[in-house]
């Protein structure tokens, strides 16, 4: 038990499944069950009891429970929502603790450094209500202190627990994770078939920093399909317009990466889309480029995240290795793009220019940045021996 007080979780898994047709919390998510792999994060983490309420399909999930290091509780109510789980749970705690987490058993890809980040949180910060968020989202698991038990256990039945957090708004603070894993949930097949591929990826970083060593530069060199990149950016809310710039910054990128592929075989086009299409997920957060790198490692995606953490500072040996990469291409595509059009260097830079107004700082900052896609956009030319504008289709540059 930590000297601190005692942290415990509460997992929500009384729901129906209805839309999934079937359990999920036994559906396979990588090398066991979904739930297996939910009680597997929370049991790494700085946390003393695990306590499941089970209600619906209880009698599958007891089996699967029983094999794990976790109290389980019944909900007989649990029809009447997802309220009366919490405080079964909650009953269910051992006096005095000191605080709970609430984690939905459908967010089965929530990762152990959540967890202990939030528990780390709340006792730096002293306030009895913790949010997980990522770039401003509000997610799950939250974090309650143990002083809320009573006040939670006598309120309206007919509330849910967000009604309470609500009446307690002074009593709450949001700690930004960067993990998109508090965000993804699995409602339908659909999510299910999303949640396992990411599963892969974040398998696939364990795995391979297991064999070669933690920060191994080898993990995470997948890239996800455009569908899932056009998920990510849904989970994030990101606007209409910025959707449509990364989907525009995307073409180009993967254009210039088919016509360089002959002359460089270990360019990644896929990379190099998905890259364009997740480059700005981040904004308008500030540095956005190393927030979204930053997610994007969070779900094993290591190599994905340091091509779209380099788009809008490339590190200077980008522009020294002899090779086309997948960076400078994700780079020079960006620079190219005005809101959702191709317009080129010349009109992206004065356009940048004309914004930074006699800021000094600011402007060789822009200069800087035009300077660098020249040269990528020079080098892209020489390799095929013709003009950027030949390389790109010409319905997608109208300015030319």
């Amino acid at each position: 038990m930590n000297s601190a007080g005692e942290i415990a979780v509460i997992v929500l898994a009384a729901g129906k499944s209805s839309r999934m047709g079937t359990s999920k919390l036994l559906l396979p998510l990588g090398a066991v069950s979904a739930i297996e792999r939910l009680i597997g994060s929370v049991s790494r983490a700085k946390v003393d009891d695990i306590v499941v309420v089970t209600g619906h399909d209880a009698e599958r999930i007891a089996p699967v429970l029983d094999k794990l290091a976790v109290r389980r509780v019944h909900n007989a109510r649990y029809e009447s929502g997802m309220f009366s789980s919490v405080r079964t749970g909650v009953k269910a705690l051992a006096d005095g603790v000191e605080a709970f987490l609430v984690l939905p058993a459908d967010l089965a890809l929530i990762r152990t450094e959540v967890l202990d980040r939030l528990i780390d949180g709340f006792r730096e910060s002293g306030r009895e209500i913790l949010h997980p968020s990522c770039c401003g989202l509000r997610g799950h698991p939250p974090l309650v202190a143990g002083r809320c038990i009573d006040p939670l256990l006598q309120a309206d039945g007919g509330c849910n627990l967000q009604d309470f957090f609500r009446v307690y708004p002074e009593a709450e603070v949001e700690l930004e994770v960067e993990d998109l894993s508090i965000l993804m949930d699995m409602d339908d097949e659909q999510d299910y078939r999303r949640l396992s591929r990411f599963a892969g990826f974040l398998d696939a970083t364990a795995n391979t920093a297991a064999e070669a060593g933690a920060g191994s530069p080898d993990a995470g060199d997948g890239a996800v399909s455009p569908e899932d990149a056009l998920y990510l950016l849904s989970v994030l809310e990101v606007p209409d317009l910025v959707v449509r710039h990364c989907q525009t910054v995307a073409t180009a990128g993967e254009a210039l990466a088919e016509a360089i592929k002959p002359h460089v075989p270990s360019l990644d086009v896929g990379l190099v889309r998905a890259a364009g299409l997740l480059h700005d997920m981040a904004r308008p957060k500030p540095r956005h480029a190393l927030v979204a790198q930053n997610m994007l490692a969070n779900l094993g995606l290591s190599r994905l995240g340091a091509i779209v953490g380099a788009h809008m500072v490339l590190p200077a040996e980008q522009l020294e290795t002899p090779l086309v990469t997948e960076e400078q291409l994700v780079y020079l595509a960006d620079k190219l793009v005005i809101e959702d059009r191709i317009a080129g260097l010349e009109q992206r830079a004065a356009r940048a220019l004309s914004r930074r107004g006699q800021d000094p700082t600011a402007v060789e900052g822009v200069r800087r940045k035009m300077r660098a896609a020249q040269i990528i956009q020079e080098r892209v030319e020489t390799i095929l021996q013709r003009p950027l504008d030949e390389v790109l289709l010409r319905e997608m540059w109208p300015s030319i």
